[in-house]
């Protein structure tokens, strides 16, 4: 083979791979052989929301890295709940998180979803509710953007709130003797006594435990609870 014949045979396959790149990407090409190419496509192709959040500390103040883990936490169920295909939800050094919402069609919205301060609730439930289930509740603060473009019908309530997060000084999983995930919690020093008795006058009933107006755990008060407690059952 002499080296003219060489040269025009890879300038052929050059030509060939090119061509081929170029096919694939039109549209309707990626079916032919019966299968589907996803491609994803970033912000900078189909556009869409980067927001970078911050903890607000001081900077010679260490941030916990739980405490991090459970925002990203609340960040990705409020993304999920804006209907977005692909997002991401990451942490970036100790104390930033980065969001990015690809194709994101109201940024308004999803910045104010995104920014609103999550509010955990104790509403006094009722045996209907399931965890996920939206709920209206007495407590009007919170990300109140949880409903919009919801049917109305998915909505249940209103419920009465009993108390807020703020009655709680620290939270954590662990395990019964069984191995069963529960999670234990720590009630503050000054709502032991509101806490006990409310929970000594409630027993039997439902005290459904709310985030960002959805629900996370419908229990059932086995006893007064005075300064800790147990969510158990699942």
């Amino acid at each position: 083979m002499n080296r003219k014949r060489h040269t025009n045979i890879w300038l052929l396959v050059i030509v060939a791979i090119a061509a081929f790149t170029i096919w694939v990407d039109l549209p309707g090409s990626r079916q032919v052989l019966g299968t589907t190419v996803a491609i994803r496509q970033g912000l900078d192709l189909q556009g869409g929301v980067q927001v970078l959040l911050e903890a607000d500390m001081p900077h010679e103040e260490a941030v916990d890295l739980d405490d991090m883990r459970v925002a990203r936490t609340i960040l990705e169920n409020r993304v999920n709940g804006l209907g977005v295909t692909e997002p991401v939800v990451q942490l970036q050094g100790e104390r930033r998180i980065i969001v990015e919402l690809p194709g994101i069609q109201n940024s308004d919205q999803a910045i104010r979803t995104i920014q609103a301060t999550a509010l955990l609730e104790f509403i006094e439930g009722d045996y209907m509710l399931l965890p996920g289930d939206l709920v209206r509740t007495s407590q009007t603060s919170g990300n109140e953007t949880v409903y919009d473009g919801v049917d109305p019908s998915l909505i249940y309530g209103p419920y009465q709130t009993a108390m807020t997060g703020e009655v709680i000084r620290d939270a954590f999983v662990d395990r019964d003797e069984m191995g069963n995930y529960k999670v234990a919690f720590q009630v503050k020093s000054e709502w032991t006594k509101r806490f006990r008795e409310y929970t000594g006058e409630h027993i039997g009933d439902y005290f459904t435990i709310v985030l960002d107006k959805r629900v996370v755990s419908n229990a059932v008060i086995r006893d007064a609870i005075s300064d800790a407690g147990v969510i158990s059952g699942g």
